[in-house]
């Protein structure tokens, strides 16, 4: 099997970069006009979540077998002195967007579901899910192209510095696996837990959040039909477990994943 020269090699760390910056783009559009449409219920758009599955979901299956990934991936064995870490780190930035766009694909062919196979109050904990997941694979991604970094750039102290890394990753996929176990308790207990408010709710409770007493920014509902701005809500269940206006127990609250929303940071470690 031939492999790129340094020139091509360097050629292609170049349009790795471009395309991530342009996918990660794309991913901000995506996530955002999913969470919009989420929020809108019943009078979501089909057409362009339907539009999102297909552009969204076909990127995976575009960029699954570029060159510059099997360098990546095969960098160990090759054993190149040349080969540059930079082109490994873009290629991790890049998978980490790509599992980001598989995921509003994902998250919109939820939103796209008919109200009568899936109920809109049940489908946060979907969304949830599917966040939890998406962070759990992403976290995991890049250890394999760390470790060959590692025995490529760390010879002498490879062992010690898998031993280091390994610990710091731990560390690292706690949070991750919380949220996942969190995720996967919620749906199989069926608690119920909030979604984004839908404008007739928003208007049958109010021009006000009770607790800002300002206008609603990003409304939430509880299970027990309270609203409440995302903000609000997710400061006060820092300390309590139950709705601020009923004081109804609402167990395992995570308001931060249930409207749709996908991570936009980078995980590269």
């Amino acid at each position: 099997m031939s492999h790129p020269s340094p020139l091509g090699r360097d050629i292609l760390g170049v349009l790795c970069l471009i395309s991530t910056c342009l996918i990660h783009h794309l991913f901000i559009l995506g996530n955002k006009k999913v969470k919009l449409e989420i929020a809108n219920g019943s009078q979501r758009s089909l057409s362009s979540l339907i539009l999102i599955v297909c552009l969204y979901g076909c990127i995976p299956f575009i960029f699954s077998s570029h060159p510059n990934q099997e360098l990546s991936m095969e960098s160990k064995a090759l054993d190149l002195p040349d080969l540059k870490c930079c082109h490994i780190l873009c290629d991790i930035a890049l998978r980490d967007v790509i599992i980001k766009c598989s995921t509003v694909a994902l998250k919109a062919s939820v939103a796209a579901i008919p109200a009568g196979w899936l109920r809109y109050e049940s489908r946060g904990e979907w969304y949830l899910l599917l966040e939890a997941i998406s962070q759990m694979y992403r976290s995991v991604a890049p250890i394999q192209p760390w470790l060959n970094i590692l025995s490529i750039y760390a010879k002498e102290y490879e062992y010690f510095a898998v031993i280091v890394y390994i610990i710091i990753k731990g560390m690292m996929l706690y949070p991750a696996l919380r949220l996942l176990v969190v995720a996967l308790w919620i749906l199989l207990r069926n608690q119920g837990i909030c979604m984004m408010a839908n404008p007739d709710q928003v208007q049958n409770a109010g021009s006000s959040c009770s607790v800002c007493r300002s206008a609603y920014v990003e409304p939430l509902c509880l299970p027990c039909g309270h609203i409440f701005c995302k903000i609000c809500i997710c400061k006060w269940y820092k300390g309590h477990e139950t709705c601020p206006n009923c004081r109804a127990l609402i167990k395992n609250f995570n308001g931060q994943w249930i409207d749709g929303s996908t991570a936009s940071f980078f995980k590269n470690f």
